[in-house]
């Protein structure tokens, strides 16, 4: 966590493991979570599609899904394919109450953000209480590393690392030998997400889900269960420490 957020305001991060869908119970469940927590009945959703190269496919279906699905209305960034206009770009988030990083290209997703300023944009309009959400490539952007990613260095507004994988035995595999690490790792499985708030973290996913993730601190791997176990977080900036699970 990059700074602080002023008093009163409620800062939250929606990460998220669809598996690339942009349809279905579990996919609709997550994106659903992102416009209950901007609390607004029909808030400003702007989407950056760079890690898709703005693809359109990518566009049309946050538009439909996003906008006719969970009405909201929703604009782009467009930086392959619009106007490159950095400080259009900068209107549209200060317009928005929610930001989404589209999956795709983890690099050109972060090379574009670093070459408009929109780092910095988006960090101010978290600490307005925009909610900042994405999915894969734009759900691992939010950590303090990019796993496989040349770059490593995330934006930071997570206090951990996360990996998507697509089952529990696979995230078994990823963890299995693993020494302590300058932060804490997580391990979520497609179908669910992290839902980060101010200074706590808890997996969740559609309800009924029996779905779990693997978090590692301090080379020790423990199990959180979706939409029951939370994370505490305790310190500021880069001595931030993942110190309590609350079951």
């Amino acid at each position: 966590m990059r700074g602080g957020t002023p008093k009163g305001i409620y800062s939250q991060i929606v990460a998220m493991n669809t598996g690339g869908q942009w349809s279905g119970e579990e996919a609709l469940a997550l994106d659903r979570l992102a416009v209950q927590a901007s609390g607004k009945t029909r808030p400003w959703a702007v989407c950056i599609a760079s890690a898709s190269h703005d693809s359109p496919e990518v566009c049309d279906s946050f538009g439909a899904l996003f906008g006719d699905e969970l009405r909201c209305r929703t604009d782009f960034i467009r930086v392959f394919r619009g106007t490159q206009d950095g400080d259009d770009y900068a209107r549209k988030i200060r317009r928005s109450e929610i930001v989404y990083l589209a999956d795709g290209d983890g690099q050109a997703l972060m090379d574009s953000l670093h070459r408009f300023g929109l780092e910095e944009e988006i960090r101010q309009a978290y600490e307005r209480g925009v909610i900042l959400c994405g999915d894969g490539a734009g759900a691992i952007c939010w950590g303090k590393e990019i796993p496989n990613l040349n770059s490593k260095v995330g934006l930071g507004f997570l206090p951990l690392a996360i990996h998507l994988i697509k089952d529990e035995l696979s995230s078994m595999a990823l963890t299995n030998g693993t020494e302590a690490r300058a932060h804490p790792h997580l391990f979520l499985s497609k179908g669910s997400a992290i839902h980060f708030e101010s200074d706590s973290l808890r997996v969740v996913g559609k309800p009924g889900s029996n779905k779990s993730a693997l978090v590692e601190i301090d080379g020790t791997v423990r199990t959180l269960s979706v939409n029951k176990d939370i994370v505490r977080f305790h310190g500021q900036g880069e001595n931030v420490q993942a110190v309590t699970i609350r079951r």
